[in-house]
């Protein structure tokens, strides 16, 4: 990672695009993650159509998790 990007940047998953928004399943909201040093900056940004995505992307993350389990 020469230039600071991963090196699939440009074809990311789209979950890596949404952060640092993340889906909280314990409260069922979507949150920025706490960790990100631009979280301030996001906060002040965040669509309804960014967090739908979010939503999105958890449960279809957590759907193939229940397949692998049956």
């Amino acid at each position: 990672v020469e230039t600071g990007k991963c090196k699939i940047y440009e074809h990311r998953p789209l979950g890596c695009r949404l952060y640092p928004l993340i889906y909280d399943a314990d409260n069922e909201e979507v949150l920025v993650d706490k960790y990100c040093p631009k979280s301030e900056e996001v906060k002040c940004t965040i669509t309804q159509v960014q967090c739908e995505l979010v939503k999105k992307v958890a449960d279809n993350v957590l759907r193939k998790e229940l397949v692998k389990v049956r």
